[in-house]
């Protein structure tokens, strides 16, 4: 299975961490970063839910990214 590099840093718990995810997620936030910002408040549940689904570590359960604005997002599957 082919996955996109690492690079992102996610923060896990307070912790940062590296997690590699497959070349969709990649495209998936390129696709918000174009986005305005209310419009990403929009899409980011779904985009977050579809992010965890193709992490390499499927026990992790809240995973987060920031922006390019610094802005930590957070996403919980189990809701």
């Amino acid at each position: 299975m082919r996955r996109y590099r690492p690079g992102l840093i996610k923060e896990i718990h307070g912790e940062r961490l590296k997690i590699d995810y497959l070349p969709v997620a990649k495209e998936l936030i390129d696709a918000v970063r174009k986005l305005p910002p209310n419009n990403q408040n929009d899409v980011l549940p779904s985009v977050h839910k579809t992010l965890w689904c193709h992490s390499k570590s499927p026990f992790v359960k809240h995973v987060g990214w920031c922006l390019e604005n610094d802005v930590p997002l957070y996403c919980n599957p189990g809701n």
